[in-house]
C-alpha cells in the first residue's frame, strides 16, 4: 500500500501542477500575470527547474544507497508539501514561484526515483507489479485533473485546494516513516 501511495502522491502532484498553476499564476488576487505571458513565464521556470531536477537525478541513487529509501522520501514529501501550500502564499513569480517550483520539483523526484519496486515486490512479479503502478499513476492523473478541478469548483478559493493537498502530502510524509520499509545498501558488499 505505502509503495502505491507514493507513486500516485508524486503524479498527482505533477498532473496538479500541470492543472492548476495556470489559474492561480493569473488570477489577479496572487500573482496576476498577463495571460498572454504565463505561457512563456512557465516555459522558461519550468527549463530552469528541470535543469536544477536533472542535476539532483545524478545524486538520487548515491543518496538513496546510503541513506536508504525512507529519510529521502520523507524529506523530499515534506519538502513538496511545503512548496504545493505555499504557492497562494506569495505573489511574486520571481524569486517565489520558481523557488517553490523547484522544491516542488526536487521534493517529487525523490517519488519518482526511489528505488521501491524491487524493496516491495518478488521478482517474479515485478512485470506484474508494473502494470499496477501505471493503474495507480493513471488514477493519480484522473484524480488530480478532474476530481480535484471538481473539488476546487466548490471552493471559494483556489488557494484552499493548495493547502489541502500540501497538507495531506505532508500527512503522507508522516505516514512514510511508519509505513515504508528502509532499505540501505550495505557498502560493503
Amino acid at each position: 500500500l505505502t509503495f502505491y501511495l507514493t507513486q500516485f502522491v508524486v503524479f498527482t502532484v505533477i498532473s496538479f501542477v500541470l492543472t492548476f498553476t495556470t489559474f492561480i499564476l493569473t488570477d489577479e488576487r496572487y500573482y496576476g500575470i498577463d495571460e498572454d505571458k504565463i505561457g512563456g513565464d512557465l516555459g522558461r521556470i519550468g527549463a530552469y527547474v528541470e535543469i536544477v531536477v536533472i542535476i539532483e537525478g545524478l545524486f538520487m541513487g548515491p543518496i538513496f544507497d546510503y541513506f536508504g529509501r525512507k529519510i529521502p522520501l520523507v524529506i523530499g514529501f515534506l519538502i513538496t508539501g511545503i512548496a504545493v501550500a505555499g504557492i497562494p502564499m506569495f505573489r511574486s513569480l520571481y524569486p517565489a514561484f520558481f523557488i517553490l517550483r523547484v522544491m516542488l520539483s526536487c521534493g517529487s523526484l525523490t517519488g519518482l526515483n526511489a528505488p521501491l519496486l524491487p524493496d516491495y515486490v518478488q521478482k517474479e512479479s515485478l512485470g506484474k507489479a508494473v502494470g499496477q503502478v501505471e493503474v495507480v499513476i493513471n488514477l493519480a492523473f484522473i484524480f488530480a485533473s478532474t476530481g480535484m478541478l471538481q473539488i476546487a469548483s466548490h471552493l471559494s478559493d483556489d488557494k484552499y485546494i493548495y493547502f489541502a493537498l500540501g497538507g495531506t502530502i505532508i500527512i503522507i510524509a508522516f505516514w512514510l516513516i511508519f509505513g515504508l520499509k528502509d532499505v540501505i545498501n550495505d557498502p560493503k558488499k
